[in-house]
């Protein structure tokens, strides 16, 4: 009842000063309803987390964007319903394109389900609208990875470690595909450069011993 009469009030009060804030509620209410059905077994709950998605736009809070509407590709993924989570991602992905920060989220999504490809696409798209972002090209390095596009993966990594060369997470992912790829000794040298940056770094100490088994 809460969406029909929101909808309702959206029809007709095209000016008032509330339709941000009526829009917003709309939203949560689809969101809402559409969990609650999917809980109980009704899988009619999928097309009132699209509608969710619908009746957002590019002017929604960070805050409903980043509660509400990017978990829903992953809310119905873990509900089994893979086709829709992707279907959810892309619409998301085409109404908030133009929004780096947002269109990573889609990108981390796609990296949490291992789906590598579209993980480096999206997070491709984001790198060449914020090139100085280091979580976009870290997520754009992992999809790479993921999808055993080895080579430019290490370049992905590199260029994340020019942007930030303090990055231990960087610095380790790089070393662990050189020491898969065969490279052990470009691999020791980055996780001596870890320990030495923090001696405690366990990922790098093990990874360190065992390239030092891999030479030898």
């Amino acid at each position: 009842k809460r969406a029909l009469k929101l909808k309702e009030f959206l029809a007709t009060h095209p000016n008032s000063k509330a339709r941000p804030r009526a829009t917003e509620l709309l939203i949560s209410t689809h969101a809402g309803l559409g969990d609650q059905k999917l809980k109980n077994g009704d899988r009619t709950g999928v097309d009132d987390l699209l509608n969710a998605i619908d009746e957002a736009d590019p002017t929604i809070s960070d805050q409903l964007f980043s509660g509400v509407v990017s978990q829903i590709p992953s809310n119905l993924y873990l509900r089994n319903e893979q086709s829709a989570a992707f279907k959810a991602a892309q619409a998301i992905e085409t109404k908030f394109g133009s929004d780096p920060r947002r269109l990573l989220a889609m990108a981390s999504f796609y990296v949490a389900v291992e789906r590598g490809d579209e993980a480096a696409r999206v997070a491709e798209q984001v790198v060449k609208i914020a090139p100085d972002l280091p979580e976009a090209h870290r997520v754009y390095a992992l999809g790479l990875h993921l999808s055993l596009r080895l080579d430019e993966a290490v370049a992905a990594y590199k260029k994340l470690l020019e942007i930030e060369p303090n990055s231990s997470a960087a610095r380790n992912s790089l070393a662990d595909l050189d020491r898969g790829i065969g490279k052990p000794d470009e691999a020791l040298a980055l996780y001596t450069e870890q320990l030495k940056a923090d001696s405690k770094d366990k990922t790098a100490a093990n990874g360190a011993i065992l390239s030092l088994l891999d030479l030898g």
